[in-house]
């Protein structure tokens, strides 16, 4: 990993290219609680270019795998995000997605994403106070919308954006240009806004189910992660049939929820390796995530990371 950090009190940038740890990944983003759980099978690369200026941050993120998304938005802003690249089908809380449509956060929801083996993901996160005299009030806190005007819009404007920020920062040193920048951002804003006032949006409750189930599943996992529930017990916790269980996994995860919860426990592994480094014990890890049987946990790590846990281990400090 290769950073570079420039910040001020209110403004910077940042820019880490060659990650090779989804783990330190995730944690570079400012302000964003998010968990990242890598659900292709492959060796991980990301870059990330962040900046920040007076309130507004704006990124683009390039992930090299299919990855797994979920937690909350930026809080006190409403975040807008559009697709550079896409290798294949990206989800959006469970519904597909294409270069084309626009996601948004509002104010902290809870959000999921999945994206395809190779994507790159641009994101605009504005302040609600810059906005208080144009917000409208949204249908929901987390959505998509298609529009193809707006997305091309988005998409040359966080990239110009970036390009401003990191090669020319010097032009945001007056204070006409910071006006002119926030005035800019502004109308971004009110052509989002425009765009949700002409579209009848509503969520398929299938489809809000779904998202619930997964969830659920998701944070039992987490808290039983040293026992891994059978399906017989995910169903009874969720409240469904082993179909609807499926069902809803494949519509948010596009993997069924064995295979699905099975790499998360997987990533559980890498976290804490990545965590602990060199003095990590590998064995009494793998334990805490359920794994009992060694040499198929060693085989089921390298087919999803194509790397042993001990590389791992050996790896981390070579890449702080």
């Amino acid at each position: 990993m290769t950073p570079v950090l420039h910040l001020g009190e209110q403004n910077g940038f940042r820019c880490a290219s060659r990650i090779q740890e989804l783990a330190q990944h995730s944690q570079l983003l400012t302000d964003w609680s998010l968990r990242y759980d890598q659900i292709s099978h492959g060796r991980f690369e990301g870059s990330l270019k962040e900046a920040w200026l007076d309130g507004v941050q704006f990124y683009q993120e390039q992930l090299s795998q299919s990855v797994f998304q979920r937690g909350q938005g930026r809080t006190g802003t409403l975040c807008l995000g559009v697709f550079n690249a896409l290798s294949g089908e990206a989800r959006w809380m469970g519904s597909s997605l294409t270069q084309q449509d626009i996601t948004w956060s509002y104010d902290g929801g809870e959000l999921m994403l999945q994206t395809p083996e190779t994507s790159s993901l641009l994101v605009l996160s504005i302040p609600l106070a810059l906005l208080s005299d144009i917000t409208d009030e949204l249908p929901h806190r987390v959505y998509a919308i298609h529009h193809d005007l707006l997305a091309n819009r988005l998409r040359e404007h966080i990239l110009a954006m970036l390009h401003s920020v990191m090669e020319h920062p010097l032009q945001f040193a007056q204070r006409q240009a910071r006006l002119q920048f926030l005035s800019d951002i502004r109308e971004l804003a009110f052509a989002f806004f425009t765009a949700v006032g002409t579209q009848t949006i509503s969520v398929r409750p299938s489809l809000q189910k779904a998202q619930r189930v997964v969830t659920k599943a998701q944070d039992a996992l987490i808290a039983h992660r040293d026992r891994p529930l059978t399906m017989d017990e995910l169903c009874q916790l969720t409240h469904t049939s082993r179909r609807t269980l499926q069902n809803c996994f494949e519509t948010v995860t596009g993997q069924s929820p064995a295979v699905f919860l099975k790499n998360m426990r997987l990533n559980g592994v890498k976290r804490m390796l990545v965590m602990e480094g060199e003095y990590a014990q590998i064995s009494e890890i793998a334990s805490k995530w359920g794994f009992w049987h060694l040499s198929q946990f060693t085989a089921d790590y390298k087919r999803l990371f194509a790397e042993l846990p001990s590389h791992t281990r050996r790896a981390v400090h070579h890449l702080i």
